[in-house]
């Protein structure tokens, strides 16, 4: 009887930490908010690991259709280089929209890290020669996923 314990007391164990190890090599973070209202919004990612890493944004507008960024700074192919930050920008011209996203994230080689970025969107609500005003945006509290 108390192997039998000892072998389900193991699995518990195994099955309790399966959800951290499966999603190794891999995350995602939701955009709470994004406005396209005055200057339009950033979202700014840096890749905190030592590889390479492939990063999507999905963005969705107010009626659920998907918004394509209109500038992408220092990610290509879809790839953000270790150790270093870049952004999207989402400015939809006069057609005011407003909306949510997703930023994914995957280890591109055998890498398997656990987490690989920290986001961070801010909204820029007036910009000229005299005055600027910008509202910051938390993805994921500000943790690293």
């Amino acid at each position: 009887m108390g192997i039998i314990k000892k072998a389900l007391g193991a699995c518990t164990i195994g099955l309790a930490l399966l959800p951290y190890y499966a999603s190794a090599g891999s995350g995602s973070a939701i955009v709470p908010h994004w406005d396209s209202w005055e200057k339009g919004t950033y979202i700014f990612v840096s890749n905190i690991t030592s590889h390479t890493i492939e990063v999507n944004f999905t963005i969705y507008g107010k009626d659920g259709e998907e918004i394509i960024p209109d500038l992408y700074e220092n990610i290509f192919d879809n790839q953000l280089a270790p150790k270093s930050s870049g952004f999207i920008r989402i400015l939809t011209g006069t057609d005011y929209n407003r909306g949510f996203g997703v930023i994914e994230w995957k280890n591109i080689n055998d890498e398997d890290d656990s987490v690989a970025l920290v986001a961070q969107a801010i909204r820029v609500t007036r910009s000229d020669s005299q005055r600027r005003g910008d509202a910051s945006i938390a993805i994921n509290s500000g943790q690293p996923f």
